[in-house]
């Protein structure tokens, strides 16, 4: 009953869009401050597709529940790391092939990091639901690729390409799936002069969210927080949308963001697991 239940509500949600249009840009890491000669310019894109990364969920103090098993009023603070696997334009892949994903060689990495507040709105028998309030968001370019989610190391040591604020966010979670949606509406507070054209001044990010995920194997820490009691590691698959004029989300967001979820989802399985964590 709880499988059907849950499949009606995904078919109901499945059919709303994204409330935010996609702005088309390029980039020219040629000019990062620290650039070496082999990078790229991306004529046009709307679109960083995000490889698997590594969230930290840590408890609150003075909450009641934990963060597979909440209860409302509970806050969490969250921490994110991945790296851009891709660059995309309506769909399609845009050639970036000097962009290095192995974490290891030649070319550049752009590596994203986040922190996030997260409080607890709605439990049911099925699922929970959260806000998510405060927080921010960075973009970095290396030229020596080393990014390595086993060590927690090598995606803040580059040049900061845009930094943001949150503004709203919400998630969805289905504990008797293992698995979660969440959503974050990002304020660009600074780009790096000339990198993008136009400027950026808002992204829309979307994220499956996997608590059985074999990609964080290993892994004990995100940007130094360890989990903690109370708290938990798991894997985010996720997509940056562009643009040029932020949308602010209505709260309570959930159906919403299951929505649109569950409208990259196509995406993202198309995309392999990381390979800097499949082969440890």
């Amino acid at each position: 009953m709880a499988r059907s239940i849950f499949g009606l509500a995904l078919a109901a949600l499945a059919t709303l869009s994204l409330p935010a249009q996609a702005a088309s840009v390029s980039a020219n890491y040629k000019l990062a401050p620290s650039h070496a000669g082999d990078e790229d310019l991306v004529t046009a894109f709307d679109f960083y597709d995000l490889a698997v990364g590594a969230s930290v969920i840590k408890a609150v103090a003075g909450n009641t529940g934990t963060a597979t098993a909440p209860v409302v009023g509970d806050k969490f603070t969250g921490y994110f790391q991945s790296y851009v696997a891709g660059h995309q334009l309506g769909g399609a892949t845009q050639s970036a092939p000097n962009l290095n994903t192995l974490g290891s060689g030649t070319g550049y990495e752009l590596t994203l990091v986040a922190q996030f507040n997260e409080e607890i709105t709605a439990v049911n028998a099925f699922n929970f639901t959260s806000t998510i309030s405060g927080g921010s968001a960075s973009l970095y370019f290396d030229t020596t690729p080393d990014h390595n989610f086993l060590t927690d190391s090598g995606f803040t040591d580059g040049d900061v390409l845009l930094t943001g604020t949150i503004s709203t966010g919400g998630g969805v979670s289905v504990p008797q799936f293992f698995a979660g949606f969440a959503q974050i509406d990002l304020l660009v507070s600074s780009l790096a002069p000339n990198i993008f054209t136009p400027g950026i001044t808002g992204v829309n990010g979307v994220f499956s969210l996997d608590l059985r995920s074999t990609a964080v194997n290993g892994v004990t820490s995100v940007r130094g927080q360890l989990p903690g009691s109370g708290g938990l590691i798991l894997g985010s698959d996720g997509a940056l949308t562009l643009r040029a004029t932020p949308a602010p989300i209505p709260l309570p967001a959930a159906a919403w963001l299951l929505g649109s979820a569950l409208s990259v989802l196509p995406v993202l399985r198309r995309r392999r697991v990381s390979p800097s964590l499949a082969t440890r």
